[in-house]
């Protein structure tokens, strides 16, 4: 099945149990929903499957390849962390720049032309929606 898929995914942070034998589905090319209280683990969850945290148990497929044991910057799966920004007082252009470093710039130049930012390249950070500004911050995680 392509898309991503969770089997059996425990999961311990300091220590503390915070997923146990959690499994899923989100299907390619649909909206997926993961709703929860605070400290219901959603963060840890995602975190986990894009490979940030370890697993204690369990597998993460992405396409149909278990990819639990690829590293996280060739796993193929992103997680924009809730309260990511960017730098502020620059334009969207020269933020994205600064994130990304010298070497990935042209990526960075080409993945906000295709996510559609090429029309606020010149506007201030500040002046982007919450939205907005994680999709630019996606741009620059190429």
């Amino acid at each position: 099945m392509s898309g991503l898929s969770l089997r059996g995914m425990t999961v311990l942070r300091a220590k503390r149990l915070v997923l146990e034998d959690v499994s899923f589905t989100a299907p390619a090319g649909a909206v997926t929903a993961i709703l929860g209280g605070a400290g219901a683990g959603k963060t840890s969850l995602l975190a986990a499957a894009a490979g940030l945290l370890k697993l204690e148990r369990g597998a993460v497929l992405r396409g149909g390849e278990d990819v639990s044991r690829v590293p996280a910057r060739r796993r193929g799966v992103g997680l924009l962390v809730p309260g990511s920004a960017l730098p502020g007082a620059m334009t969207v252009q020269d933020a994205l720049r600064h994130v990304a470093g010298r070497p990935a710039r042209p990526l960075v130049d080409a993945a906000a032309e295709a996510l559609g930012l090429a029309a606020m390249a010149h506007s201030e950070v500040g002046a982007l929606s919450h939205g907005g500004a994680l999709l630019a911050l996606s741009a620059a995680r190429v």
